[in-house]
């Protein structure tokens, strides 16, 4: 093992001392080189150095679900993305301005000159996204890896840019990933009926079916739409696990097709409808379903 190795040897033992589940990646790629690489992920200092001395070549892999990270990589045009002019951070960025914009974070660049942003996974279980957020911009959840900084690729390094702790995966960005995204919440559909571990997925289903009452609804029947709409939501905000701001952007959004539709309804009028209905929702809280009892992860080794 040469100087280089060492190093980067160094690095990752760094990784696994902050509680991040390292696995080992074949050499100058991103595929893992072992099976079951989730669950077999570790923070074991002693397995890390007898593996990755013994396969110096080898990248290393951070398995997010286990090291309670999520990441939102931020990718850059390619040549054959001719519509496309800005990079996944400018995307990002664009996105959170009004929102007091992106905390500084834990930042990774990639050899094709993108960046990867660390944070402190959600209680939400989250899973991956693909565009998710917008144009070049993917995510890494439960069920989803990263190469550490340091791991080779033929076009270049994974490079550590920013080493500020990462701080929790800001509120709004959880909201986008677990209501828009339907494939970011793991696990089974939840319905009225299960017993959940959290309200998270039972407040999205209900947040995308209400959305896609207002997004479907037709002429003559928008304003009730909207209200009802509004109503379920409002519901959700009075018991406390909704933000009324987001709900109300949201539902805003969804109805933009009224106002440029063949109808008489002006912003004035859904903004009126929305307010009305989250109020007369909030008065009135949803009774939410039972909580079953938490389980605890257990952390296996490779």
């Amino acid at each position: 093992m040469n100087a280089a190795d060492r190093a980067r040897l160094a690095g990752w033992l760094d990784l696994a001392a902050r509680g991040w589940a390292l696995f080992p990646v074949l050499p100058a790629r991103k595929q893992p080189a072992i099976p079951a690489w989730e669950s077999r992920a570790t923070t074991n200092p002693e397995t890390i150095v007898d593996y990755f001395t013994t396969h110096p070549h080898h990248n290393a892999g951070i398995a997010c679900g286990p090291s309670r990270l999520y990441v939102i990589d931020c990718d850059t045009p390619k040549p054959t993305d001719t519509d496309q002019t800005r990079d996944g951070h400018d995307v990002l960025t664009a996105l959170a301005a009004g929102r007091g914009g992106l905390p500084d974070t834990w930042t990774v660049t990639t050899p094709s000159g993108g960046r990867h942003l660390y944070f402190r996974a959600p209680t939400v279980r989250l899973g991956n996204t693909a565009r998710t957020l917008g144009p070049m911009l993917d995510s890494r959840g439960h069920g989803g890896q990263v190469l550490a900084p340091g791991s080779r690729l033929p076009n270049g390094v994974y490079e550590l840019a920013d080493d500020t702790d990462p701080p929790p995966l800001p509120g709004w960005l959880g909201w986008h990933l677990s209501v828009r995204g339907s494939a970011a919440v793991s696990g089974p559909r939840v319905s009225p009926c299960t017993t959940p571990r959290d309200h998270s997925a039972y407040v999205a289903a209900i947040v995308r079916a209400e959305l896609q009452r207002v997004a479907g609804a037709g002429r003559g029947g928008h304003n009730a739409a909207v209200f009802t709409a509004a109503r379920a939501l409002g519901q959700l905000v009075g018991a406390g696990v909704l933000d009324e701001h987001q709900a109300a952007a949201d539902l805003t959004a969804a109805a933009d097709h009224i106002v440029d539709g063949p109808c008489d309804c002006t912003h004035g009028d859904i903004a009126a409808t929305i307010a009305s209905g989250l109020g007369y929702g909030a008065r009135r809280p949803r009774r939410l379903p039972a909580l079953s009892s938490t389980t605890t992860e257990g952390r296996r080794t490779a």
